[in-house]
């Protein structure tokens, strides 16, 4: 008995190793996440996995790369060519990792500063995490970061290397449903590959969740006497600019609505979020490699909930417009600016009041698409309108008006090819009697044929106008 005992204990040994070798060997050989070279153009891997790849590949064992945009997932719709056009950067990379943990961001950053072909970093200082000891770490026993990945090593990887997980991306990767559903917008072969805007969607949550905001007491406004030291701010970006000399740090606070003060949880902690900015003014003073921009004077964007795709991520082409305004130097603080933006923002939350205008976001704008030229009645509670194949900007955020009556509750269903990872049709309710509904499409393809179908029940059907502007791309 004893002897079969160990018999099995050792077949099963065997048996363990062999499988674990065979799945080292077909982690190693398909490397579904890209970690070890790209092998393959489509994404099956959160960011968190195939980033460390593209660091690895691009900054290590090529030299394709000069400068880098970091941040969290407001960071994600930066398009290189927008870096290279506003900033004047050269071979920009971006690199994001969505709702990072500061350390996260220094073990992301490091690697890649490591590599010695960064010169410059354009970097999202993510709310809720440099000025709070709060969640600000993430709990590396949970495994949610590979952190062995961020080097230039393969001894470590064992984690990664025997993921059974890995089998299931490779399906995935061979998916033909999933490429022909996919390819585009999650493919590395686009520069602009993966962003979260390429779907569209309409502003329903604007309204619904501006009739649910809290009725408590607003936060008090900001006083320079509440909070003097933030440890984690000075670990994890004053020291880590100091490290690196060489490299020019432009820091920005993302523009995140003013919506964030009316809601308790998070309003709390707007007082340290505006003493953090001018704690990291006085910090860096002294350093010329490093620069702090902030956009949180901007209440006309800031303050619309149109510009907002929910209550933090803001539509791409508020990331255009950041860029367009750190190439101009503006909206950079300084010793001498800082109290006075502080005051002026904090006036600026205590009188806020919830709101979505789509039409200011549009105003003075080109009309890119209009229909029809008078108004037109249907009877029998339908009707399609095309477009035709036209140009439309590629990659921006296109905003859609639409006047109609309907005989009784319906449904309008806009479908064509945008980058669209909901489905391949966008679904909008409409209500009995006239409605004048507003959505947007994010990273359109440039050449579109768009359709518009209105159904409804039996009676008179009318349309007034479709119209399509592209939204505002400054603050």
């Amino acid at each position: 008995m004893q002897k079969t005992y160990k018999k099995l204990s050792l077949m099963t040994i065997c048996l363990i190793l062999t499988l674990s070798a065979g799945m080292m060997l077909f982690s190693r050989t398909v490397d579904p996440c890209n970690i070890y070279e790209i092998g393959h153009p489509y994404q099956v891997c959160g960011a968190r996995y195939f980033h460390a790849g593209r660091i690895r590949h691009h900054l290590y064992e090529n030299s394709d790369y000069e400068t880098l945009s970091f941040g969290s997932s407001v960071s994600q719709n930066f398009l290189e060519s927008d870096l290279e056009r506003y900033l004047g950067w050269e071979k920009p990379m971006r690199i994001y990792i969505p709702g990072y943990y500061i350390n996260e961001a220094d073990a992301v950053l490091r690697y890649a500063l490591n590599s010695g072909k960064i010169k410059k970093v354009l970097w999202g200082l993510d709310a809720g995490r440099y000025e709070t000891q709060n969640s600000a770490i993430l709990d590396e026993a949970n495994g949610a970061f590979p952190a062995y990945l961020y080097n230039s090593t393969v001894r470590d990887d064992l984690p990664y290397l025997v993921s059974y997980s890995n089998i299931k991306k490779f399906v995935d990767l061979h998916s033909p449903k999933r490429i022909k559903k996919k390819a585009y917008p999650r493919s590395l072969l686009n520069a602009d590959f993966d962003f979260w805007a390429d779907s569209p969607f309409n502003f329903n949550f604007s309204y619904n969740f501006i009739k649910s905001v809290p009725n408590e007491k607003k936060p008090k406004s900001w006083t320079p006497q509440n909070k003097h030291n933030f440890p984690f701010a000075d670990k994890y970006i004053v020291e880590l600019a100091k490290e690196y000399p060489d490299v020019d740090f432009y820091l920005f606070f993302p523009p995140y609505p003013y919506i964030y003060s009316n809601i308790p949880l998070i309003g709390k902690t707007f007082d340290d979020y505006l003493n953090l900015r001018k704690y990291l003014v006085q910090q860096t003073a002294g350093m010329p490699n490093v620069k702090l921009f902030d956009f949180t004077e901007h209440k006309n964007v800031l303050g619309n909930l149109a510009y907002y795709r929910d209550t933090g991520h803001y539509q791409p082409n508020i990331n255009t417009a950041i860029l367009k305004r750190i190439g101009e130097g503006k909206d950079l603080l300084t010793e001498k600016n800082i109290d006075r933006h502080n005051a002026k923002v904090a006036k600026i939350l205590k009188d806020y009041r919830p709101y979505a205008d789509f039409a200011r976001t549009v105003r003075g704008q080109p009309v890119l698409y209009e229909h029809p030229r008078k108004t037109v009645e249907v009877k029998n509670g339908s009707l399609t309108v095309k477009t035709g194949e036209r140009e439309f900007p590629y990659s921006r955020t296109l905003v859609f008006k639409v006047v109609a009556e309907v005989p009784e509750d319906g449904m309008l269903t806009v479908s064509g090819q945008p980058r669209n990872t909901r489905g391949e049709a966008l679904f909008i309710p409409l209500k009995k009697g006239k409605n004048t509904e507003y959505f947007v499409m994010n990273m359109l393809p440039s050449k579109q044929d768009l359709t518009f179908e209105f159904k409804a029940g039996n009676g008179k059907y009318v349309l007034h106008k479709i119209e399509i502007r592209q939204q505002k791309e400054d603050f």
